[in-house]
């Protein structure tokens, strides 16, 4: 285990005896190096939390080693803490504290106070790199940690997790209301984690566990039916009995917006050879993405294709969009203004017709009129929302009919009466095709 590391730079016979003072943690993992190549190697691999180092190294310049283990590029700051043999004076500790060492304690000190005191500043490093409201390690201590993890060489996945629709439902509800969801949420994970695991927060709609390849499929499926069970339980109950809630945008626009669920993206290094962090979390953000389009809560593991290592990307994909619009003059206009935003754009104000573009090419987005020339356009919605093709497809329903939810239960993401401001009309549907809301 990983949790907490520390490195022991001197001799051996030193190293046993800083040891034996240590009164041993279960979330501590202690390593020795008895050369300066040896240590800068492991400082390097491992980025301990807090280097040991004797002021009487064998033959080298413990000062000198001090600030060039200082000077080593690391995603965080270690801990360096000096150890004398005996009573120096007051020069050499601060010639100590100059090069870069955090305190400068001596050998001959009960072994709890020198215990005790080490543990301390463990305990304040990971504290001041803990996200604030979570208490979880943050960002830079889970980069830390998969770092380690993939320098030992050991079996590894990464877990990232992103609550869905968190933001819109602490607005509504209150921030009390949304920290006893996090509380529940990440009670869940830890109650299906192992001991072994690191569990941190990037912030409080993101998450990431370090876990076992073994046993991380069946954690995040348990993760997100568990979540899936309770969270209805945080709703008003019609909203949880309809499975969504309302959210009113600028303007008189609304906008439906699920109930938080969450998206899981899975990366292990029994399917992929990754060599660094970045790397890492890259494919585990880019899983985590893709299972978001699922309904409810979802994950997915990044299992290469034979055909290539690299994932598809569609972000420089030309975004397609359907507008069903029964006045000619403004579908005109729409059609022109969307293309002008780099869009590729149909238009009909015939159901049918609208239809046949669908079965043709999947939209990327639908802006229906309800009210259409001898029908309506609730049935288009009906028949996107029928088809699991479509289930990407976003639909915007802008009508003189002012029942949106009508609109929602039909399965429109957005409603918009009218008449709107076009300028706000192309911002909404640049966020819903993008998924860039929340």
């Amino acid at each position: 285990m990983l949790s907490n590391l520390m490195l022991i730079v001197a001799d051996k016979e030193k190293a046993e005896v800083y040891y034996r003072k240590l009164q041993q943690d279960q979330h501590l993992t202690i390593y020795f190096a008895e050369t300066k190549e040896e240590a800068t190697e492991k400082i390097a691999a491992f980025e301990p939390d807090l280097i040991l180092l004797s002021n009487s190294f064998n033959d080298y310049n413990s000062y000198e080693l001090c600030k060039q283990f200082r000077e080593i590029e690391c995603i965080t700051r270690p801990v360096i803490v000096m150890i004398a043999d005996e009573e120096e004076d007051a020069s050499k500790r601060i010639k100590a504290f100059v090069q870069g060492a955090d305190d400068y304690l001596y050998s001959h000190i009960e072994d709890e106070e020198f215990s005790v005191r080490v543990l301390a500043h463990i305990r304040r490093h990971i504290e001041e790199l803990s996200d604030y409201s979570t208490r979880l390690p943050g960002a830079t201590l889970i980069n830390t940690q998969i770092k380690r993890r993939i320098n030992l060489g050991n079996p590894w996945s990464v877990m990232t997790m992103k609550l869905n629709n968190i933001k819109p439902y602490m607005d509504t509800y209150g921030c009390l209301a949304g920290n006893q969801l996090l509380k529940a949420f990440m009670a869940i994970v830890k109650a299906c984690a192992e001991k072994e695991d690191f569990f941190g927060c990037v912030a409080n709609e993101e998450y990431i566990l370090i876990t076992r390849p073994l046993m991380v499929e069946a954690m995040a499926e348990s993760i997100c039916a568990t979540f899936d069970q309770i969270i209805p339980r945080f709703y008003a109950p019609y909203e949880a009995e309809r499975g969504f809630t309302i959210v009113s945008e600028e303007g008189k626009a609304s906008r439906k917006v699920n109930l938080i669920s969450i998206s899981i993206g899975v990366v292990s290094s029994e399917h992929r050879r990754i060599d660094d962090y970045k790397t890492a979390l890259s494919f585990a953000n880019a899983m985590k993405d893709l299972a978001k389009h699922q309904v409810g809560s979802g994950w997915l593991v990044d299992r290469p294709m034979i055909s290539g290592d690299e994932l598809y990307d569609d972000t420089d994909r030309q975004k397609y969009i359907l507008v069903i619009e029964s006045d000619a003059a403004l579908a005109y206009l729409l059609n022109t203004t969307l293309e002008m935003q780099g869009y590729l754009v149909d238009a009909t104000s015939c159901k049918q017709e609208a239809i046949a573009y669908i079965d043709k090419k999947i939209p990327d987005l639908v802006l229906i009129d309800a009210v259409l020339p001898g029908d309506d356009g609730w049935g288009i919605c009906d028949y996107i929302r029928t088809n699991d093709l479509l289930n990407k497809t976003k639909i915007v329903m802008a009508t003189v009919l002012h029942d949106k939810e009508k609109a929602f239960i039909a399965g429109a993401d957005l409603y918009i009466p009218k008449p709107y401001e076009l300028m706000a009309l192309h911002r909404w549907i640049e966020k819903l095709i993008n998924d860039t809301y929340y």
